[in-house]
């Protein structure tokens, strides 16, 4: 009976006011909760609540909101309008409660109709100041603080929440991220009492990333797992994957391996169910470095490869390129360079198209290792120059030693002796003015076996040594021990010779 009744003044609510409205609740939900309304469908808005009881609360608090922003017009029209929006949103509270058994939000009603007109322009200030703290010209710290006596004072918690956050937010853009912190707990706190479980998640995820920018891992992991709940709660897909990718953070960070991983693949599935294609590429990339040690694994060239093709769907550039770059060095250390020199072309088209100019010299110089082992000299010799063209234009002595050191070593394994003789030399003029032992002491062996086979061996010996001294001290002790032991090698040889 009392639903009846309310609905002409429903009606009228919805076919008057129904512009203002539509601008602040354009979503599908919210038209459907406003059909039911005005077909005077009382079981399919009972229905509604059951089916998606937080969006059905939003729609409550949009209603009673945009009443009080009415309640003190002078305007008869506006008044009666913000009057009829109380009614509804009163029996969409009723409803609410009859699903959920949740009060809040019928008490959080009773409270504000019970406001003197004293109180509601107090609440309507405080919005104002909530949108300006937004803005370019942010409202100072004591205000915000100002408004939380008032909002308890109304014991409005979603209030007392909102400033919370704002608080929360302008205190971190000034470095104060402790108390930021605090406000943000504060605001969450406000908010599971008022049961806005969106604004809930938001507040946990805000903290959460807080506490994990500033090292506190164990806290930041309690947040941002109870974030990744209530989202899930919410059916929030990309809240859920989004909460759960920095959990895996917080968890690496104190040495809980398993615990990161199955974070991992928990935002992957919700990622992959919901059609996320970049957090489930994301997921996925990270899972698989974090399973292997971060090592380059044959058998990981396949998952790093679904990643890439995630990333392409949701046309992430960024992690195609990482993604396949990856997959590449997986190809490279499972023996399958034909498999790499095809990925790594990918990853380095995706990296030219993203922009990416500082990687590619890199993956320039793991393709020429790959197209060399798949039989592809000419291409790898390519990739070389192009790397040190870039290691020019940037200014960089170190990549471009490291690019003519490659290529005169691949010259040499390929038997073309004398165009070897010129990358090498100037690779080893490059190294040592960029101080770069480890590049310095591979062109020195590569010169040191041009010397050998021009007959030069006490050349090659001097060579032979100092790429030894050069490697060790670089930290490649295998490499150093092979080098002095061809220089014992020929001393030896010598000394047996007449």
């Amino acid at each position: 009976m009392r639903f009846r009744h309310w609905i002409p003044l429903a009606a009228c609510l919805l076919l008057a006011g129904s512009h203002s409205l539509a601008q602040e609740s354009g979503d599908p939900f919210f038209r459907q909760v406003r059909k039911a309304v005005s077909d005077e469908n009382i079981q399919e808005l009972h229905l509604l609540a059951r089916f998606d009881p937080w969006s059905f609360r939003e729609v409550t608090n949009r209603l009673a909101d945009l009443a009080l922003n009415q309640t003190l017009e002078k305007d008869e029209a506006d008044v009666l309008g913000g009057y009829n929006r109380f009614l509804v949103a009163g029996l969409l509270a009723g409803i609410y409660l009859e699903e959920t058994g949740d009060r809040s939000l019928p008490e959080r009603l009773h409270h504000m109709r019970e406001w003197s007109p004293e109180d509601v322009e107090q609440r309507r200030q405080i919005n104002t100041l909530l949108e300006s703290s937004a803005g370019a010209d942010p409202p100072s710290p004591r205000q915000l603080e100002k408004a939380t006596g008032q909002c308890q004072a109304l014991k409005d918690e979603r209030c007392l929440g909102m400033v919370h956050g704002a608080l929360g937010h302008l205190l971190e853009t000034r470095g104060h991220v402790d108390a930021a912190a605090l406000n943000y707990e504060r605001a969450g706190q406000a908010f599971r009492r008022a049961g806005e479980f969106p604004r809930l998640r938001d507040a946990l995820l805000s903290r959460g990333q807080l506490l994990l920018d500033g090292g506190h891992h164990a806290d930041a992991a309690a947040d941002l797992g109870s974030a990744a709940a209530v989202a899930e709660n919410l059916d929030d897909p990309v809240g859920r994957a989004g909460s759960l990718l920095l959990l895996a953070q917080a968890l690496v960070s104190q040495g809980l391996r398993e615990q990161a991983l199955q974070a991992l693949a928990a935002a992957r599935d919700t990622a992959l169910g919901a059609d996320l294609h970049v957090m489930a590429a994301r997921a996925i990339l990270i899972r698989t470095a974090l399973r292997d040690g971060g090592e380059s694994i044959g058998r990981s060239a396949a998952d790093y490869e679904a990643a890439a093709r995630l990333a392409e769907k949701g046309q992430d550039r960024v992690i195609v390129s990482k993604a396949y770059l990856e997959a590449a060095r997986a190809h490279s250390a499972g023996g399958d360079p034909v498999k790499g020199a095809a990925d790594i072309e990918k990853a380095l088209a995706a990296a030219r198209l993203a922009g990416i100019e500082d990687d590619i010299a890199v993956m320039l110089l793991l393709a020429a290792d790959l197209h060399n082992s798949a039989g592809d000299l000419p291409r790898a010799l390519r990739r070389l120059d192009e790397a040190r063209g870039l290691y020019r234009d940037s200014g960089s002595a170190a990549g471009q030693a490291r690019a003519l050191e490659q290529k005169g070593t691949l010259l040499l394994e390929a038997e073309r002796t004398q165009e070897a003789v010129a990358p090498l030399t100037e690779s080893h003029r490059l190294a040592q003015e960029a101080g770069d032992q480890l590049t310095e002491g591979r062109a020195e062996g590569g010169l040191a076996v041009l010397a050998m086979m021009a007959g030069r061996t006490q050349e090659a010996i001097t060579r032979y040594r100092r790429s030894a001294d050069l490697l060790a001290e670089a930290g490649d002790p295998f490499q150093a021990m092979r080098m002095r032991g061809l220089a014992d090698a020929i001393e030896r040889e010598n000394a047996a010779t007449p």
